[in-house]
């Protein structure tokens, strides 16, 4: 019965199992669907490649030295660089083209 339900739903009979136990200790509730977490490396904005600039850039640079209008790090100064990158406008940003 659970490999058939296993397939049907297209998770492993183990899980199956699994879920089979936890409705029959706690309920309905125990089952319900809820909201799945990204998993690791879904949905990326940046390469690996652009991941590694960015932190170099975090760590090696200030914002002034980029011509950005701001002294230090802050949540929107990250924001830039990560846009700036993706763009691949972090070259130009420094060039002084922007």
């Amino acid at each position: 019965m659970n490999r058939d339900i296993a397939h049907f739903l297209g998770i492993s009979e183990q899980h199956t199992s699994i879920i089979w136990q936890r409705y029959r200790k706690r309920g309905k509730k125990a089952v319900l669907l809820g909201t799945r977490r990204r998993r690791h490396g879904e949905k990326r904005t940046l390469t690996a490649e652009q991941e590694h600039e960015v932190e170099r850039l975090l760590t090696d640079k200030t914002p002034d030295q980029l011509k950005f209008p701001f002294a230090l790090w802050t949540r929107g100064a990250v924001k830039g660089l990560i846009f700036d990158c993706r763009s691949n406008n972090a070259y130009r940003r420094k060039e002084g083209k922007r």
